[in-house]
């Protein structure tokens, strides 16, 4: 990748081409068609990969933690025999459909007007607010799930305003005046220095923000309110067993 895109800053830097299309423009500067047209079988295999891998994992979980659950909370597989394998494999394929049309739809509003790399460090960014919760509940026996979910709700929150509604604005979804004065005339109330606050360039201060915000709900409602006792029971499973672990391995 160095090499590559160091030839793509040497080659392209003037004349406008993006950088997400440097090994293609790279191939095509050569000259040679061959090269072009394996370049582009490449990277249309590997792009056509990653969306039926993710499409098809996304509609997995989605059946197994939503669409399930919620059918036996409904009491639909108590009513009468069923074929449930079709039931799951339909629901499954349904996702599938959903997904798919939401990601075009989110590539005519927003990525047509920016990088891959930027919508890739903003899906980093989402994926970051998992991060408390994840590595609370192998080090901390006081977190407990309501915790959890509101720090992670409040980080989502910030998340969507101070960078996924940054995005929005460039790509002109959402008025331009928002970015700089903020909704309403409140300058406190911009994406880039929401309450103020200023935390370096506009993805640090996201990130930091959200990050901040998910960490600090989650230790604060953790404390003020009460575990459930499968909460105990497993808040000591999991964080004695990584206790018991790093003591074995300290141990000379």
């Amino acid at each position: 990748m160095v090499p590559l895109a160091a030839a793509g800053l040497l080659l392209f830097s003037e004349s406008g081409v993006e950088p997400d299309t440097y090994v293609l423009a790279l191939s095509m500067a050569s000259g040679h068609q061959w090269l072009t047209l394996l370049t582009f079988i490449g990277g249309f295999s590997a792009a056509t990969g990653m969306v039926i891998v993710a499409a098809v994992a996304v509609s997995i979980m989605i059946s197994n933690e939503i669409v399930i659950p919620a059918l036996f909370r409904l009491r639909w597989f108590d009513t009468k025999a069923r074929d449930y394998g079709r039931l799951v494999l339909r629901a499954r394929r349904l996702t599938i459909v959903a997904v798919l049309a939401m990601a075009y739809g989110f590539y005519q509003l927003i990525a047509e007007f920016t990088s891959l790399a930027s919508i890739g460090m903003l899906s980093f960014a989402a994926a970051a607010q998992f991060a408390p919760a994840l590595i609370g509940g192998l080090y901390w026996k006081r977190g407990n799930r309501l915790g959890v979910i509101v720090g992670m709700n409040a980080g989502f929150a910030i998340w969507a305003y101070s960078l996924l509604m940054p995005a929005m604005i460039n790509a002109g979804v959402l008025p331009s005046v928002w970015l700089d004065g903020g909704p309403l005339g409140l300058n406190w109330l911009s994406p880039t220095t929401l309450f103020g606050l200023n935390l370096g360039d506009s993805f640090t201060h996201g990130v930091m923000l959200s990050l901040g915000v998910n960490l600090f709900c989650y230790i604060f409602v953790s404390q003020v309110t009460s575990q459930r006792v499968v909460e105990r029971i497993q808040a000591s499973l999991f964080v004695d067993s990584v206790e018991t672990r790093q003591t074995s391995v300290n141990r000379p």
